[in-house]
Order: C-alpha cells, then structure tokens, then sequence
C-alpha cells in the first residue's frame, strides 16, 4: 500500500471519528454514531500496516467485519440525523451479518479475493443505501443537502469500486497491498472521507444551533411561541403590514384555584391542553405565542376584529366543552378573551397587543369567560361602525348567555 495513503488516512478518520464523539455531547445521536464509523474506518484502513503479526488472510477478514460495521453506523448517523423511519433497521442489520459471513467464507473456505470484495463492496452500498433510501429529501433542511448529496456519493463510490474490483483486485490477498484497488480505495476514502466527514459536521453543528435556537424560541411547556420567540415570527413576516390584522389576547380563568386545588401537575395539563386547541383553531397563517403564565396570545394577520371575534369565540366554547374532560378535572375550565385591530397608527404591534390587554381585563371584570374588544378612538366613525356593529352585537348575545347562566 501506499505509504503516506496508509499512515495519513487512519490518523485522518481517527481525528473525525474523535471529532464527532466530542459533538456527540452536545446531544447528537448521530454524531455519535458517525465517531464510531469512522473509528471502525481508521481501524479497517490501519490494520494491514500496523505490526501485529496477523496472516494476511485474519487481516482480511478482520478489515472486512470493520468496514461493514463502519457502514451499518453511517447508515444509522444518516437515519437519526435526518429521521428517517426505523423500518429498515433489521433488513441492514441482516445485511450486514450475511456481508461479513460471505467475506469470510470467500477468505477462509474460498481463499477467493474477489468474491471477498464484491460481498465487501455490496454489503457496504446496501448498509448505507438502505438508510438512505428512507430519507424524503423533500424536506430537507438547507443546510443537510450536502450532507445527503455527500453520502449518496459515498454509496455511489462503493457500487463503482465493487464493479471495478474484477479488473482492479489481484487474484490473491497477499497481492493486495500493492493493487490498484487497494490504492484507488485509499485515494477515494481519502477524499470522499474529508467531504463525508466535513458535511456530517457542519449539518450536526448546524442541527445543534437550529435545535438550541428552537429551545429560546419555544415555549417547553405548550409547544407555542414564548415572547422572544413571537417577536422573532413578527419580524420574519413583514408581509402582514399593509393588510388588516387582529390581535387576541386569552387568560385561563381563575387558573391560580386550578393549581391549588388539583395541583400544578394538573395546571400544566390545562396549558397544555389550551395550547392544542389554540393550535387546531388557528388560521394557517396566524401566529401563537404563551406570554407567560396563563397568558396566550393570537396574532391573526388578514383578519379584522369582526373574524379575530369569530375565531377566539370558537376557541372559548372549545375550551369551555373539552378542556376539562381532556385533563380529567371534575370542574370547568374557562378562559377570557381580549381582541383588538392593528391599525395604521399603531407605533408597534405593542399599541394593539396593549390594547387587546385591555379588553381582556374588561372580559375578566365582565364575568369571565367571555370575549372583549377595544377599538381606536381615532378610527373613523363610519369604519367603526361597520367593524363594530356585529361585534357587539355578538359580545352582547355572549354575554346575556352567561348572565342567563
């Protein structure tokens, strides 16, 4: 072999492979199982020169069982990291058991090295292809594309050097050292190996970023948008400026008696709960966020208060029908809705939001359970009229329904 290839190329995967270990920590399964293949890698391309006094037929085998196994672990770097389905996992794992049997009865029952590298070869395209296969590179994030592209390369690397190897490969182990196969495939994982392990790392690390950025914008409990997190999808939407756009604010009512009586366990499956149902009733378009606490707020872009009403009085009956059964509680569960238009004079969305803060304290004050608006002052009197006519309307039918009650 090759010298620099064959002292270059194990330091060169065993540095990948304690790269991706080292990432593996930040709480990336699939950095995990790329430093174990590539470790099985650098061991696969560093036995046969290292001075162990093996027969070269052990080497053989031995390097065989490491490069499946290497490529069984890249399969499943590339399934978790890309989530694809699971299904195929005892197919590779059958394959990956026939590929080592057939090399070793080629080395030891056959002492045939080509039959040992076309099982070699093709054990190694199905380990990594079968994972690949089940990935929908339909939604793949940008930034994962290289590395998909890049491990389709490898696979594709494998099916060429095992198609090859009857013209490439010498007629027995001994000769192999000094084939072209042998410095082809050295070449090859010399430079797909930089490119595989170079993707795998920025997508792992750029997949940690993505995962920590979600964290500071998600709120752990509902799953909605925390405040920094609404600010963010605010930001990223300009389209919204321009166009009619609502805001509806919601508080669990009486929510401190919930927690006290049955507990915060319970109190959290009441948010959560809320928190599905404001997911199911929201326009595709609008945007949910907890504020804190009880506290939810809908931003509705392309609706004015007469459909924010419509909307937040859907997801007050809901809430009012299902919420309780959903968390098992013998007692109702209710919440208080504010709404407010966002206008052209608004500094911010903060002038609205502070607004429909307003309404929902006059919904609370009102009896609870019910839903409130607050119009501008300066809107024109005509304009009002006609947003706020079944507005009120339908907040004073709400509200004789629970006086009634």
């Amino acid at each position: 072999m090759n010298g620099t290839f064959a002292f270059e190329l194990p330091l060169m995967h065993i540095t990948f492979g304690i790269t991706f270990l080292v990432a593996a920590r930040w709480g990336e399964r699939s950095a995990l199982y790329f430093g174990i293949a590539f470790l099985c890698n650098a061991a696969g391309f560093g036995l046969p020169v290292m001075p162990m006094g093996l027969s070269d037929l052990t080497v053989a085998w031995v390097t065989d069982i490491l490069f499946a196994v290497s490529f069984f672990f890249f399969g499943q770097a590339a399934t978790q990291h890309f989530g694809a389905p699971r299904r195929l996992l005892w197919a590779r794992l059958a394959t990956c058991a026939i590929s080592i049997a057939l090399c070793i009865y080629a080395v030891v029952g056959l002492d045939d090295l080509h039959m040992e590298l076309l099982a070699s070869d093709a054990g190694c395209v199905l380990l990594l292809g079968l994972a690949m296969v089940g990935i929908r590179w339909q939604g793949l994030r940008s930034f994962d594309w290289v590395l998909f592209v890049a491990a389709w390369f490898v696979t594709i690397e494998s099916v060429i050097r095992g198609t090859s190897s009857f013209f490439t490969a010498p007629s027995s182990v001994e000769d192999f050292g000094t084939s072209q196969y042998a410095y082809f495939m050295q070449a090859l994982g010399s430079v797909l190996g930089v490119v595989f392990a170079m993707a795998g790392l920025s997508a792992v690390a750029l997949s940690v970023l993505d995962r920590y950025h979600k964290m500071a914008m998600d709120d752990p409990l509902s799953g909605l948008l925390n405040r920094r997190g609404f600010e963010e999808a605010l930001a990223t939407r300009p389209d919204w400026r321009g166009r009619p756009a609502s805001i509806v604010t919601c508080d669990i009512d009486r929510f401190k008696t919930v927690n006290d009586r049955f507990g915060h366990a319970t109190g959290d499956a009441v948010i959560e709960a809320l928190a599905a149902i404001l997911r199911t009733r929201l326009p595709e378009d609008g945007i949910a966020a907890r504020f804190g606490g009880e506290e939810f707020l809908l931003f509705l872009p392309g609706r004015t208060p007469a459909d924010a009403l419509r909307i937040a009085e859907g997801v007050r009956t809901a809430i009012e029908a299902e919420a309780a059964e959903t968390v098992g509680m013998d007692g109702p569960i209710t919440a208080s809705f504010g709404i407010s238009g966002v206008v052209a004079s608004d500094f911010s969305v903060h002038d609205a939001i502070g607004r429909a803060d307003a309404a929902l304290y006059e919904a609370k004050h009102g009896g609870r359970n019910r839903v409130a608006l607050r119009l501008l002052d300066t809107v024109e009197p005509e304009t009002a009229a006609r947003s706020a006519a079944p507005l009120v309307a339908l907040e004073r039918r709400t509200g004789s329904r629970r006086r009634s009650a």
